[in-house]
């Protein structure tokens, strides 16, 4: 099967479902990118087409029935599993992890380690969590901690909260745009934050 994919306006070629896979594993795709194969209707988010093609069992890889979670090398001298790519930045990753020491899933941004300007990304790493630490209410992220570790790219903790991504649910409008009843409820809740 082949899967075309699209980020706005930009084609961004096609792939099979294993390199599909790994290339959202890399980043090098993200999940809100725009995916289509032969008998869909419509393009879709690739977080729902990978979902809908995992269900299939006649889609399913051997690379991914035989892979685990522990593929993907811990951070943090071994305390921080990564789980699920969730988008990326200028500056680096974010990923769903789960921290084995206490025992619960973060959020984690990942300085990208092909960054030119380390030390600029670390200040930046560092100004984000004391602005965030800074800030308490239940509609902001709470940063954890900055850790820098010995022969790898430094990061940060954050709260992970479950939830819609706007940008997602925006490709899902017929016009490409939101009407007001739609947004008000996060409006109202980003001013309630500020």
């Amino acid at each position: 099967m082949q899967i075309h994919v699209q980020r706005g306006e930009d084609e961004l070629g096609t792939f099979t479902l294993e390199e599909l896979e790994q290339s959202l594993t890399e980043g090098r795709l993200k999940e809100s990118d725009l995916g289509w194969h032969e008998g869909m209707k419509t393009w879709i988010p690739l977080s729902q087409l990978c979902e809908q093609l995992e269900t299939k069992p006649e889609s399913k890889s051997p690379a991914k029935e035989n892979s685990d979670e522990k593929s993907l090398p811990a951070l943090g001298q071994g305390r921080y599993q990564r789980k699920k790519f969730l988008g990326e930045g200028a500056v680096g990753q974010v990923w769903l992890a789960y921290d084995t020491q206490l025992e619960r899933s973060v959020a984690l941004k990942l300085l990208h380690q092909d960054n030119t300007d380390q030390v600029a990304g670390l200040k930046g790493l560092k100004d984000e969590v004391q602005k965030s630490l800074e800030l308490t209410h239940p509609n902001i992220i709470r940063a954890y901690d900055l850790v820098e570790p010995p022969q790898e790219a430094a990061f940060i903790t954050m709260e992970f909260v479950e939830g819609e991504v706007l940008s997602d649910k925006l490709k899902q409008q017929p016009e490409g745009r939101f009407e007001w009843p739609d947004l008000e409820p996060y409006i109202l809740n980003l001013c309630d934050a500020l």
